[in-house]
């Protein structure tokens, strides 16, 4: 049997891609006019998956270089708070 660590750190990340993807969509709609014309957007809306994934990976990049600084013990914390963030942006 897995030990539980690895059956939450799993869940974190199933969770973490989850959301990711769940967001590739959302992220740079095209809207449209009354006439189905795309409408022109910013360049930070036609390019918001690309910045919310370089932000992803700063992120990542931060937490995996402080682990020597930082260590967490009580991993399902982390899990559950996780769960939560992917229940709450999934919902309307």
């Amino acid at each position: 049997m897995l030990p539980l660590v690895i059956v939450q750190l799993a869940a974190v990340y199933f969770f973490e891609y989850v959301v990711s993807v769940g967001f590739a969509a959302v992220a740079n709609p095209k809207h449209k006019d009354a006439n189905g014309n795309v409408e022109s957007q910013s360049w930070f809306q036609e390019h918001a998956f690309e910045l919310l994934a370089f932000c992803y990976q700063v992120g990542v990049l931060i937490s995996r270089s402080s682990i020597s600084i930082i260590q967490v013990r009580k991993i399902w914390i982390l899990t559950t708070l996780q769960g939560l963030l992917t229940l709450f942006s999934r919902s309307p």
